[in-house]
């Protein structure tokens, strides 16, 4: 097995990038699988065995309701933060603007970039307390139940955390709570470590990209990107410890079933379209946590982002159909009042 997985990935390996296995292969997991792992409720539903749950089942209105995920990278929370007036009124206009309330939602790595600011993290949560939101898993997490649900994701629930504002839920519940939780150690030392880890994660993705060039020199083809994903993806299932699920795959005689790994497949094109499609754009340290944030946007319903990342899911959209379920935004969309809301696919 480290033979055929060696052999798959040579074009994309080096012995100078971090592990030397794969285009990912930087992101290494730095603590065990509970990036924000928590109490859990009991979320959403399968709707079938080609759709993730987009959903979140609350107890709002007095009556309860499986209610979109909209989620926010760090640039719009903020922005929202900032502009209480203006960019954060429209969202809550537009959240609220339809038969569903979009519940807002972040990923732990978005957390940490605010908490570099400790004066926006803490007007972040005393502007967000008042409404009803989602720390969604991490990475890791969502590639561990992805693997044990293989090959339908449909029953994996994307929330680790929700919290309630008074009176819909208790004081354990409430968004105030958050900073003394990351307060932590075991979380402080996590955080750390991943704020000294981005650098490096995006300087070792960058590292390889010379060892998968297009064929033709110019564009890659819809083949090679399909190529890319595979040799990608594989060595990270085993690396992430889902060894025993590739073997036994590929000794029935069957490939992989990639379509039931949409983060891993999120987080892949991310890093192709940021790195290997635009050679010429210069690596971001950011990079490492979109490449993160990516895992979680096949499990929610909106995404309100900056304009590259909005331009990198339009490109994978073009190349692949399973994100076709989500809606992208940009602060630029919120400008002049609140988008015109989409259908959702929430149930009735």
């Amino acid at each position: 097995m480290d033979d055929w997985v060696r052999a798959r990935s040579e074009r994309l390996g080096s012995s100078r990038g971090p592990c030397g296995q794969s285009v990912l292969s930087a992101v290494t997991p730095i603590t065990q699988r509970d990036e924000g792992r928590g109490q859990r409720e009991a979320f959403g539903s399968p709707h079938g065995p080609s759709f993730a749950v987009r959903t979140l089942r609350l107890m709002l209105r007095g009556a309860e309701h499986e209610y979109p995920l909209c989620l926010l990278d760090t640039m719009a929370v903020s922005e929202m933060v900032k502009r209480p007036e203006g960019l954060f009124r429209q969202f809550v206009e537009w959240s609220h603007g339809g038969p569903d309330i979009f519940v807002p939602c972040f990923t732990v790595y978005t957390l940490m970039e605010l908490r570099r600011k400790p004066d926006l993290f803490g007007t972040f949560i005393e502007r967000f307390d008042g409404y009803p939101c989602g720390m969604l898993k991490g990475y890791m997490e969502l590639v561990g139940e992805e693997a044990a649900n293989y090959p339908d994701p449909s029953h994996i629930e994307v929330c680790s955390l929700v919290f309630l504002p008074a009176p819909l839920g208790g004081e354990g519940n409430r968004l105030s709570n958050l900073p003394s939780i990351l307060d932590r150690p075991e979380y402080g030392e996590q955080e750390r470590r991943w704020n000294e880890a981005a650098p490096k994660i995006v300087e070792g993705m960058a590292s390889l990209v010379q060892n998968y060039p297009p064929e033709n020199g110019t564009a890659y083809t819809q083949s090679e990107v399909e190529n890319f994903q595979l040799m990608a993806s594989l060595p990270q299932l085993v690396y992430h410890g889902h060894r025993a699920l590739v073997e036994a795959e590929l000794s029935a005689g069957r490939a992989v079933d990639l379509d039931a790994f949409p983060s891993l497949k999120a987080m892949t094109f991310t890093v192709f379209h940021k790195f290997y499609a635009d050679r010429s754009r210069k690596p971001l340290d950011s990079d490492a946590f979109d490449v993160l944030m990516a895992s979680t946007l096949p499990y929610v319903e909106a995404f309100i982002t900056e304009s590259h990342q909005a331009e990198v899911i339009r490109k994978t959209k073009r190349r692949d159909d399973f994100l076709d379920g989500l809606h992208v935004f940009t602060l630029r969309d919120f400008r002049n009042g609140p988008p015109v809301r989409a259908a959702t696919s929430s149930p009735a």
